[in-house]
């Protein structure tokens, strides 16, 4: 599995290990690393036209979409923490986000796409799924943050996450890894980090229920408020959607792929839309119900 998934099931980071000078440190040692190893996108790799490219295009649009709207609802964790530590460990994932979004911009910059169109790509390859699964997430989430109730709009942020960005992210890396290296590459960096943010706020959100036990029962409700709220998204259709593209360019473009095995015995050439669907679907529940478990909330999603 990605990055995205690491550690997700027993978290062990603090917002201690994540602090702004240790953030600072990592990120020179990355910024050094990519300099010399990020991979680019060949041009004569990607075809002008046809379903490979159209399943790429989509791919990258939605995670600039979905990845400016994850730095605004960082923005918001910052503006209501509750404290300076709190208040630097959701500015580094603010920051992180502006920069996972900026390398996959600058990977549809590489294809040739620039300019006005790069915008009018984004929102229309992307901004109509990232409204689809996250603006009924918004109406709920930022009033929260808005009146400074960041433990349970942090905790919502990660099981919406979970829930909804998890399965689009998880198979990512793997299945793009024959057929575009450089995508899969920074998929990896950003699952990362992105997986790092999730582990330390649900130590965050724990440590706060443990030091305030008599918030657990309003915290609880508020899950199950939200969750009720948002069980008309339509995950499963989004998933399809873009399943469907990249099987149409998995099917184009075989020799790319030849015998690559997107799980330890599974070639990528044998998996169908709905399989990947459903490996992805059941890691993110497993992902979510240790997270709630390790939070202690009896909450059912």
């Amino acid at each position: 599995m990605t990055r995205y998934a690491e550690g997700a099931c027993a978290p062990t980071l603090t917002i201690a290990h994540c602090d702004l000078e240790s953030w600072l440190a990592a990120l020179v040692r990355q910024s050094a690393t990519e300099a010399v190893t990020a991979p680019t996108v060949p041009p004569d790799r990607i075809p002008s036209a046809g379903p490979l490219r159209d399943a790429l295009v989509h791919e990258l649009g939605f995670r600039c979409a979905i990845g400016e709207e994850a730095a605004r609802a960082s923005g918001l964790l910052v503006a209501a923490a509750p404290d300076t530590a709190t208040m630097e460990f959701f500015a580094t994932q603010m920051i992180d986000a502006v920069r996972h979004t900026k390398a996959f911009r600058d990977c549809l910059v590489e294809m040739g796409i620039s300019g006005r169109d790069l915008r009018d790509v984004i929102e229309h390859r992307g901004g109509s799924t990232r409204d689809r699964l996250l603006a009924p997430v918004d109406a709920y989430i930022t009033p929260l943050l808005v009146r400074g109730d960041v433990l349970a709009g942090a905790l919502l942020l990660i099981l919406a996450a979970e829930e909804y960005l998890g399965p689009l992210l998880e198979l990512s890396e793997r299945r793009w890894q024959p057929l575009a290296p450089a995508v899969a590459d920074r998929e990896r960096r950003a699952g990362r980090d992105e997986s790092r943010y999730l582990d330390a706020g649900s130590t965050l959100i724990r440590t706060w229920l443990e030091q305030q036990p008599y918030d657990r029962d309003r915290v609880a409700d508020i899950v199950d408020h939200a969750w009720s709220r948002w069980s008309n998204i339509p995950i499963l259709t989004v998933l399809s959607e873009r399943e469907r593209l990249f099987q149409a360019a998995l099917l184009a473009e075989p020799d790319l792929v030849g015998d690559y095995e997107i799980w330890p015995g599974r070639r990528l050439l044998d998996t169908t839309a709905d399989e990947r669907i459903d490996v992805a679907l059941a890691r993110s529940r497993e992902i979510q119900t240790s997270r709630l478990a390790y939070l202690g909330l009896g909450v059912t999603w």
